[in-house]
């Protein structure tokens, strides 16, 4: 589809519910592949793979690489913590870095990747289709073939948004809200409680800045907004937790609310005072292309959570311990 051909109103419509359709089910497709792939001997690679902080670091990166969903991540993480494969430090280093693994969804939405999708598509759904190679294999080729249907979702909300800037309902309603930065903040917090990924919550609003929808404060102060969303989304999810399950929720609330809400006094700093914001020292020195700018506030917010957790360091176990005390059935299973 060309992009620079302005959609009517209803194939418009069509087109981008085709395209949320696409991406979500692509994103629950990979979980499901990457669930279907945690089996037994993945879990002992894990344990032998996480035996130094620098190594859970890294499988941490790389889950929430494939997960798209640092809540996700959490949950995951919380299994190997429960399955006694994992110590409570290592999953905390495993989660803060699954975060910073989220990055790459975003950055892969600001190219151009229409010849992308239709390789990925047709390599994963071949082999998928005829089953190549061992059977242990399926759940990567299906893997593939779900990261290509969400790719395509991507590139159909791209199309299906790009002539709304020149609709003059927009343009009243731009003028309207202005250049709200709470607007942005409060729909990020809000986004994130029923998008459960700020990664794709990222790309829809690279979306939205390409077609002139939101600003790039504005943009901001939403992915800024979804990181305190974070927050607010795992302690719903873990509520009926205890113990280490509840500790693992609480900081991935702690780390991903304080980086968001750092960062979004930043950019409400940098509006009164004048000074330059993050995103004017990333136009002025790496990119103009609002997409990768984004993209790049994006990585700066997941590093900060990173920051944050390994700031705290060992300091966590008993501030954890002391808001979710583990129970007498996990003192005795897990190690510490």
């Amino acid at each position: 589809m060309n992009t620079s051909d302005h959609l009517t109103t209803f194939p418009a419509i069509a087109i981008f519910l085709a395209g949320l359709a696409f991406f979500f089910h692509g994103l629950d497709g990979v979980k499901e592949s990457l669930k279907s792939m945690a089996g037994r001997s993945l879990r002992q690679r894990i344990e032998r793979f996480t035996s130094t902080g620098t190594l859970a670091a890294l499988w941490g990166f790389i889950l929430g690489a494939l997960a798209q969903s640092s809540t996700a991540a959490s949950f995951i993480v919380t299994g190997f913590v429960s399955s006694r494969l994992l110590t409570l430090r290592r999953a905390l280093t495993m989660v803060a870095w699954a975060n910073l693994g989220t990055v790459v969804l975003p950055f892969i939405a600001s190219f151009d990747i229409r010849t992308a999708i239709a390789l990925i598509l047709g390599v994963g759904g071949l082999l998928a289709t005829f089953r190549a190679g061992r059977e242990f294999l399926l759940p990567a080729w299906r893997g593939l073939f779900m990261l290509g249907l969400l790719m395509l979702g991507l590139q159909f909300l791209k199309d299906a948004t790009g002539g709304i800037p020149e609709e003059p309902w927009f343009r009243q309603f731009a003028q309207t809200l202005g250049d709200s930065l709470a607007f942005g903040f409060v729909v990020g917090i809000a986004s994130r409680l029923v998008i459960q990924s700020t990664s794709a919550i990222v790309v829809i609003v690279v979306t939205f800045v390409n077609s002139g929808i939101l600003t790039d404060s504005q943009a901001a102060m939403m992915v800024h907004g979804a990181g305190v969303g974070v927050g607010a989304t795992v302690l719903l999810m873990g509520r009926s937790s205890h113990g280490l399950p509840r500790q693992l929720a609480y900081f991935q609330a702690i780390i991903n609310s304080a980086a968001g809400a750092i960062l979004a006094l930043e950019v409400i700093a940098g509006k009164v005072t004048g000074l330059p914001s993050l995103m004017d020292l990333i136009r002025n020195t790496i990119t103009s292309d609002s997409s990768r700018m984004l993209a790049i506030v994006y990585v700066v917010q997941q590093a900060l959570c990173v920051g944050i957790a390994e700031l705290c360091g060992s300091r966590w176990t008993n501030w954890l311990n002391r808001l979710s005390p583990p129970t007498d059935a996990q003192n005795l299973a897990t190690p510490m």
